[in-house]
């Protein structure tokens, strides 16, 4: 029998279904989470520079339902099911439709309808995985994190039972990417171990390590969450192979902006001549970086260079278009930007004396 989600894709007029993947931003994904209407893919820089967002085409979700569902499949091939109606395809379209179109409510509304209709038809389970994960999205971007947890454990708890590991790595990507999912959640909600833990169990399904085939914007998430806990000499180490990998990829934005946080994770750990020279080159390859113009002047200011810090500040405050007003809020700062606490001591700083 083919998969009837993948079906329901198919016939649905959204030209693409957007699966929600990996964050990445010298701001943290708790920044993205709370001040983005939360698109999946979105890339957000300092500068605003782009907005570049990614899609999966109907055709490669429908090849990932397929790939999903082959495990159970496999051991359910007796097993007859309850076919969907015509209203019970509908509802899934149309909760795809409302989701793509940003009405989240009405999406999040749909989903568990659908997950109640499929429930009752009881439809392979590797369908209402499906169906959970797109509930789990939709609440994820109403900030409604706990409840989206708890949709992403189901999941997890329903791809377990197909999920087989060939030396160790996961047979189909949606089985980490989940494990990622929900370590978003768990960001959101502060619980920085439980992110951590998830963002390790995905890159040890991924092959483990730092190197070929595991997803940098999960070990740049890692690290994020490790410098929140305070472990910046752990962070260090994600974040420089993030930037390789990014590197290998040819993206230097993305690597760009990973360099970022490793600049100022440097100077939390003292090595203050490493990180003002790495945040120099930063804004050499991108002049318009605000995040590291600020740093450079707070950087300066507390070095008593005052010229370089007035000029650097200048620079932000006026030459970039997304300007510097956030960075006149300690609080952003350190809990939504997520500067180590040196250089918010320097912004502070700074800041008193202007």
């Amino acid at each position: 029998e083919r998969s009837v989600l993948g079906i329901v894709l198919l016939l649905s007029s959204v030209d693409s279904f957007v699966l929600r993947a990996p964050l990445l931003s010298p701001l943290s994904p708790l920044w993205l989470l709370k001040s983005l209407p939360s698109r999946p893919l979105q890339a957000l820089s300092c500068t605003a520079r782009d907005k570049a967002t990614l899609q999966w085409s109907r055709r490669a979700f429908v090849g990932i339902c397929v790939a999903a569902s082959l495990p159970v499949r496999a051991a359910t091939a007796e097993v007859k099911w309850d076919k969907p109606q015509d209203e019970d395809i509908e509802i899934v379209q149309r909760g795809i439709r409302a989701f793509d179109g940003k009405r989240l409510p009405e999406a999040e509304s749909l989903f568990s309808s659908a997950i109640e209709r499929w429930q009752r038809m009881k439809r392979p389970r590797d369908e209402l995985a499906e169906l959970f994960k797109f509930r789990a999205n939709a609440r994820v971007d109403l900030k409604r994190f706990s409840e989206a947890k708890q949709d992403y454990d189901t999941v997890l708890a329903i791809m377990e039972e197909g999920q087989k590991e060939k030396n160790g790595k996961a047979i189909y990507m949606e089985y980490p990417d989940t494990f990622v999912q929900r370590g978003l959640c768990s960001e959101g909600l502060g619980n920085w171990e439980d992110a951590i833990q998830d963002y390790s169990r995905a890159i040890q399904l991924w092959g483990g390590g730092r190197e070929q085939g595991v997803n940098p914007y999960v070990l740049t998430f890692r690290a994020n969450a490790l410098a929140k806990l305070g472990k910046y000499n752990e962070a260090l180490v994600d974040y420089e192979a993030s930037d390789r990998l990014f590197v290998a990829l040819r993206d230097e934005a993305r690597a760009l902006d990973v360099r970022a946080n490793y600049a100022l994770a440097l100077y939390q750990v003292g090595q203050t001549k490493e990180a003002t020279k790495m945040m120099s080159d930063i804004i050499r390859r991108n002049p318009g970086y605000t995040d590291m113009h600020v740093a450079l002047a707070a950087i300066a200011w507390s070095a008593g260079d005052r010229e370089t810090a007035e000029s650097e500040w200048e620079f932000a405050c006026n030459k970039i278009q997304t300007g510097c007003s956030l960075y006149r809020d300690l609080d952003w700062l350190s809990t939504v930007r997520r500067w180590p606490p040196a250089m918010v001591a320097n912004m502070a700083l700074f800041l008193g004396k202007k």
